[in-house]
This record gives C-alpha cells, structure tokens and sequence, in this order.
C-alpha cells in the first residue's frame, strides 16, 4: 500500500467516523427528547437508577473479554492464527452467555428483596433490564471485533442504523404507554440490529 493509498484510508475512516458520530448525536438527541417528553419524572428518575445499575452488570457480564479482543486479534491476524481466533471469538461469546444466565437468575431470585428494598416498579425493571442485557454486551464485542480490523466504515454503519432503529422502536414504544420498559426494550433491538450488522463481516475478516 502507497503512501497516497494510505492517506486515502485514513481520510475515507474519519470521514465515515465524523459523519456517524455527527448523525448519531443529532437522533440521539432526538431520542433523549422523545424520553424526557414522554416519561414522568417519577419514571425518568426510576429508569436512570435501574439504567445505572444495569451499567455496572454490563461490565460483570462483558468480564473484560472485548478489551482482550481489541487486544490481540490484531497480533492474531498478522500471525495468520485463524484458528486460535475463531476459538476465542466462540469462548468470548460463550462466556457472556453463561455469566448473562448467571447473572439474570440470581437478580430473578433477588427480587422480592429488592422490591422490599426499593419498589415493585423498580425491581420488575431491573429483571427485565438483566433479561435485556445480553445484546448490548454482545454489540460492545462486536464493536471491539471490528476496530481490531480497523473496519471504520462498517461500525459507521452500523451506528447510524442502530441509532436510528432505538428512536423509531423508543417512539413506536413510548406511544404504547411502556414508559421506562419500553426505553429498555428500544435498547435491546437497537443492540440486537448492531450485533447483527457487525458480525456479518467476521467471515470477511477471518478469511
């Protein structure tokens, strides 16, 4: 690869990078206002509290395992060890799943308690947010699988189609009266479509 071949690259990844992220805040911003003209403030504060707390099971779930992807895909690529990458691409994904259920039971079983502790409201949206929360790990691996390959242009993509697909499921949602459950399962479709755009390259890059 030339130089100017090279520079050609470089441009066309911040151009794709600039015009998504560009995208992506003008529907995020539109989202955030579906949410805060269509929730009460009751239930924006109960779903910032339970969206809180669904943050950290995210990272109890990813385990670290995306970060270890970024990590040494790229030295896996150059080595040419496909196999040893698929392996880790199925144990990565494996691992989510297993610590997800884990995860998911153990909240299912606390219930009654953090109903006790907090309210109904609260712990009903904590267990579906839990039930929910596979996608978006799996979509933060995805993401970190395709900047190992420096692929700009398909995570690009896939933001703005993802963003895109949360505000009209939000809005679809919201109109249905699901208030802060409805903002939950936007989330989750909009993480499943990311998921799904973005794994459909991995046999590109592992060919």
């Amino acid at each position: 690869m030339t130089e100017r071949d090279s520079a050609r690259q470089l441009g066309g990844a911040l151009g794709w990078g600039i015009a998504s992220r560009l995208a992506r805040t003008l529907l995020g911003l539109f989202g955030t206002y579906l949410v805060l003209n269509m929730l009460t403030p009751r239930e924006f504060g109960t779903l910032s509290l339970v969206r809180n707390f669904l943050a950290y099971l995210t990272i109890v779930v990813g385990a670290g395992l995306s970060q270890g992807l970024l990590r040494y895909l790229p030295a896996w690529r150059l080595s040419a060890g496909r196999s040893r990458m698929r392996m880790a691409l199925f144990a990565s994904f494996a691992v989510h799943v297993v610590l997800w259920a884990l995860v998911t039971l153990v909240l299912f079983l606390l219930k009654p308690w953090i109903g006790e502790v907090t309210n109904e409201v609260v712990a009903g949206l904590v267990v579906l947010g839990v039930a929910l929360l596979l996608p978006e790990v799996f979509g933060h691996t995805a993401t970190n699988i395709a900047n190992a390959y420096y692929d700009t242009r398909n995570i690009s993509v896939a933001v703005v189609i993802t963003t895109i697909t949360y505000v009209v499921a939000l809005a679809l949602l919201l109109k249905q009266g699901l208030g802060p459950s409805g903002v939950l399962i936007a989330a989750a479709i909009s993480n499943v479509v990311l998921t799904l755009v973005l794994l459909s390259k991995v046999p590109r890059y592992l060919n």
